[in-house]
């Protein structure tokens, strides 16, 4: 009786290069978006409930599902992604160099794509409670990362200013959520709003 030839147990750790888990990515997007053959991304309300970092997972990861069916370009450039995720560009470029320097994303000439290998890791820091939505954090953490556009969305979809507000309370519902915000700053975007009494 011959035996087989022993398989190089070293043989799992490799992946074959761009090799994706196409379960998983299925997986974690159908949460979140819904894609066509055109190649349109149509985020879902659960997508928008989502911190201003996993947007930018999320994206990525349906530009890979995108490439993966039907051939477009996967990497994409911050001001492409910018269109899918109204964040400023102070929030969105540190977000992708901290995904470019911790091996979760390609920078390739300024534009973007998730490694292959880091589907996995993506999957897991979406999943994390801390870091889900905004309802997911703590009162510090909400008050650092919202904008003050988020924080007046916020505001309206929760109905404060159904009511007759002066500029004075708009201000401090604001403040609230945005503590460490400039008065000139959050005044301005409170008097294009509202007009003073």
């Amino acid at each position: 009786m011959i035996k087989a030839a022993n398989k190089d147990p070293l043989e799992s750790l490799f992946v074959i290069g761009d090799e994706v888990n196409r379960e998983l990515l299925r997986d974690i997007l159908e949460q979140y978006v819904r894609l066509d053959e055109r190649g349109n991304i149509y985020p879902l309300s659960s997508f928008y409930e989502q911190a201003n970092k996993n947007k930018i997972i999320i994206v990525l990861l349906a530009r890979k599902a995108l490439a993966l069916r039907i051939g477009t370009s996967e990497a994409i450039s911050p001001t492409e992604l910018h269109r899918y995720i109204e964040i400023p560009g102070g929030s969105l470029n540190p977000t992708l160099r901290w995904l470019a320097e911790n091996g979760i994303a390609d920078d390739d000439g300024s534009k973007y794509r998730i490694w292959p290998q880091a589907v996995q890791r993506c999957s897991e820091l979406l999943k994390r409670k801390e870091e889900n939505g905004i309802a997911g954090r703590n009162e510090s953490e909400k008050n650092i990362s919202m904008s003050i556009g988020e924080a007046l969305k916020d505001i309206i979809r929760q109905g404060g200013l159904d009511e007759g507000k002066t500029h004075r309370e708009i201000y401090e519902m604001i403040a609230r959520r945005r503590p460490k915000t400039t008065i000139n700053a959050s005044y301005n975007v409170i008097m294009s709003f509202v007009k003073e009494d």
